[in-house]
């Protein structure tokens, strides 16, 4: 992926640091870096919010592996990334492409087979996330397969329940290089639907992203603004 397409297209969140970021704000910061904050241990994963704070971490720790935990990848339950740009337009990918862009950013030393090697100064060092909930969850049941007509399309009931909630996203990535690079919360809002799975009580797999949907791009912001978290 070159840089000029993938920085008009991705979640700031996501796409940053793998082709110098979406609608991120860069600044050169003062060193020495604020170090990271300390990790937590994973919660165990039984309710929507344990997922978030799971996501959260997985952030800090640049967990690849236990990303993928994250990700829906059960059947009908696949995982899809949206992104609405200017005018409407709407972009979209797939559970393939997702952990491609996440294995750049997290193992940046072991870039996927066939594509360019990350540029050494966008080596990630340290991310801080903070993810702050703008709803509460609410069950979406026009994603439900018809139970009159099981040829239907969308997710089985008897298997799924699918809940939505908002969060606003701040965020600072430290790169090996100079420049680093923020998520302002005011600028970037997302959406993530969540699937549960019924036949599971807890742990992985029980709770797990389905879609992931950056509702507000987050503009470039001029040099120098502050860091939000």
């Amino acid at each position: 992926m070159t840089r000029g397409r993938d920085s008009r297209r991705h979640l700031s969140l996501v796409l940053a640091l793998t082709t110098l970021l979406l609608g991120a704000c860069i600044f050169s910061p003062p060193k020495p870096i604020k170090p990271p904050e300390p990790l937590r241990p994973y919660p165990v994963l039984a309710s929507e919010d344990s997922l978030i704070e799971t996501l959260s971490l997985v952030y800090q720790r640049k967990d690849y592996d236990k990303l993928q935990e994250l990700l829906a990848n059960d059947g009908d339950a696949k995982y899809q990334f949206f992104f609405y740009g200017p005018g409407g337009t709407v972009e979209q990918w797939d559970l393939t492409t997702e952990l491609r862009i996440h294995q750049r950013m997290f193992q940046p030393e072991s870039p996927p087979p066939g594509t360019e090697p990350v540029p050494t100064e966008l080596w990630l060092v340290s991310v801080s996330i903070k993810l702050t909930p703008q709803t509460s969850w609410t069950e979406r049941t026009d994603l439900y397969r018809d139970p009159g007509n099981p040829s239907s399309t969308g997710l089985d009931p008897t298997k799924w329940k699918v809940t939505e909630a908002t969060y606003r996203a701040s965020v600072f990535f430290q790169m090996l290089g100079e420049t680093s690079y923020i998520v302002d919360d005011q600028q970037s809002l997302q959406s993530f639907l969540v699937v549960n799975d019924l036949a599971k009580t807890a742990g992985p797999g029980k709770f797990m992203f389905f879609r992931w949907q950056d509702l507000q791009p987050s503009p470039t912001k001029p040099a120098g603004a502050e860091r939000p978290v």
